[in-house]
């Protein structure tokens, strides 16, 4: 009986302690009508998960077709996401909002989309909502925000395949070792067959259920794998295992073919015109990018992950818009769609975002990009790791716009820590046990004993300072990456955007650049080194080392010329 006690007292603490069970395990997703449509008005959001944009760059200049297949878009090449990962990214589509840690992330889902989502706002304006999330995280199961929701009355064990799935692994445990093959499930080379032929399975049932049907507008929210890891898809949506950069393109392809075949499924039952139709990404891939993409130039790659992890795919139809695919270079957001949405339907709400439709080219638009490092255990955390702010001022492709605002949100609230102001004369030395990684903004690798070197065609310092009064001389030392025919390294000295020198390198030592005092006006020398001789031993066959060398970098000492 002591024991019993204990045991109901322990079991009554957990179950009083334990968080209240979140509102997307209470609710299902009804996909009887996931491809009914309305004689009228559509708006159809159609997300391709990870789908980096300069792979629809590449894609559409390779294949005239797809130009012809998205009649009446518009590409926005300049577009920054929001986030580098699902989980915010996909509120932040759907509310315009971005998530800080200041509150659990499902609270944030909550007051966000019962305050301010699009599929809120259309649901009040009779529009038939259906959400088809792939994480049902990331959105909140509401009669207020879908049509398509019901929640969950009673489990019965055995109208699921949990008895199925029972029997089948209790068969595996205990029958003889040549019999267990009949009762595993799982492939082996793909893991989650079920799930990496999801998008096979959407357009297939798309191409059988699509019809016209609805008497109210409907709203469609459509998230798929698209170009996610593992690429196990090719063009001909065949189930394969690829690997790297290329292995990434080839399955961002498949998506481009399974939209092909989504988007004729509309034309042929006639709602293609009467439909406004997004096409995105919910972030990069974090995958090299290549700035060429799409141009008659070589390929020039941007290898940093964070500004290929905030560069989703981009695409717009307006309603009854036609002719070949445009593209506009408009500095443009992921916050902008809900925006855009309701401002062409002509719904009186305010969104963060702007819209697509009147922003201009040259409009000068500062975007915020909050960077943080996943696991997938924050899943089930009730924050999100800790984000480093970015404030993308230009191009979006160019990794000079991207600069730290040194904000980073976490759990505990806002922490502020730009790097000292560094005193001039002062040296900083780079490698193990070094002071520069405070001023590292992109284009090392991991410091070494004495020294770190740049990885990739660029590399970027941000160095507070005072403001001078005389002309600086800025020093670096180090030592070049040499090898076979590549007997120099040529380096673009940049400093706030200005090519001040060109240094010739090859050998160990010291290279100067005078700045002019004029340029630490806002008390900061944002410094840009671009490689134009850097090289990977990988590629030159010289070991398995696959960074872009150019630089061993030493040290730094800036000082006024006296």
């Amino acid at each position: 009986m002591f024991f019993i006690l204990l045991q109901v007292i322990s079991l009554t603490y957990t179950w009083v302690q334990a968080p209240p069970e979140p509102q997307f395990k209470k609710y299902v997703y009804d996909e009887t009508n996931q491809f009914k449509f309305s004689a009228k008005e559509n708006v159809i959001v159609l997300l391709l998960d990870t789908f980096q944009t300069d792979l629809f760059s590449e894609l559409i200049s390779e294949n005239a077709e797809y130009k012809n297949m998205l009649s009446g878009f518009t590409y926005y090449p300049n577009t920054v996401g929001g986030f580098p990962t699902t989980y915010a990214s996909v509120p932040f589509i759907l509310t315009g909002q971005y998530y800080d840690n200041s509150v659990p992330m499902q609270q944030f889902v909550k007051e966000k989309y019962l305050t301010q989502s699009i599929p809120l706002v259309l649901r009040k304006h009779n529009f038939n909502v259906g959400l088809y999330p792939m994480v049902t995280q990331t959105v909140y199961p509401s009669e207020e925000t879908a049509s398509n929701v019901s929640k969950i009355k009673s489990f019965t064990l055995a109208n699921t395949t949990y008895v199925k799935d029972l029997y089948q692994t209790t068969f595996f445990r205990y029958v003889p070792h040549f019999l267990k093959k009949y009762f595993y499930k799982v492939d082996v080379l793909n893991k989650d067959p079920e799930q990496h032929g999801r998008d096979v399975n959407f357009v297939e049932r798309a191409e059988k259920k699509s019809q016209v049907g609805e008497t109210n507008p409907t709203f469609k929210f459509y998230h798929l794998e698209g170009a996610h890891p593992p690429y196990n898809l090719n063009e001909k949506l065949e189930r394969v295992k690829l690997e790297g950069r290329e292995g990434y393109k080839t399955k961002a392809n498949a998506a481009l073919k399974i939209t092909e075949k989504f988007l004729g499924d509309l034309k042929r039952i006639g709602v293609y015109d009467n439909s406004i139709i997004v096409i995105i990404g919910d972030h990069g891939g974090g995958e090299k990018v290549n700035v060429n993409a799409g141009t008659a130039n070589d390929a020039n790659y941007t290898n940093n992950s964070v500004v290929a992890s905030g560069l989703p795919l981009m695409l717009y139809k307006p309603m009854n818009a036609t002719g070949q695919l445009k593209i506009s270079k408009v500095p443009a957001s992921l916050s902008d769609i809900s925006s855009t949405i309701v401002s062409e339907l002509g719904i009186n709400e305010k969104f963060p975002g702007q819209s697509l439709l009147t922003l201009k080219e040259d409009d000068e638009r500062q975007r915020r990009f909050m960077f943080y490092s996943w696991e997938h255990e924050y899943w089930n955390k009730e924050y999100l790791p800790t984000m480093t702010e970015y404030a993308v001022n230009g191009y979006s492709w160019n990794k000079d716009s991207w600069i730290p605002t040194y904000r980073k949100y976490s759990s505990e609230g806002l922490n502020f820590s730009p790097p000292p102001t560094y005193e001039y004369g002062n040296q900083s030395k780079f490698g193990i046990g070094g002071d520069t990684t405070k001023y590292e903004i992109w284009g090392f690798s991991t410091p070494e004993q004495g020294f770190t070197w740049t990885d990739g065609k660029g590399a970027s310092l941000s160095i507070p300072v005072k403001k001078a009064d005389k002309d600086l001389i800025l020093k670096i030392t180090g030592f070049p990456f040499l090898a076979g025919q590549v007997t120099h390294q040529r380096v673009n000295v940049k400093i706030d955007g200005k090519l001040l020198t060109q240094w010739d390198i090859t050998s160990q030592g010291g290279w100067e650049v005078k700045i002019p005092k004029e340029l630490t006006n806002d008390d900061v020398i944002h410094c840009n080194l671009e490689f134009l001789d850097a090289v990977s031993p990988f590629d030159m066959k010289l070991s398995d080392d696959q960074r872009v060398l150019a630089l061993a970098l030493q040290s730094l000492v800036i000082d006024e010329i006296k």
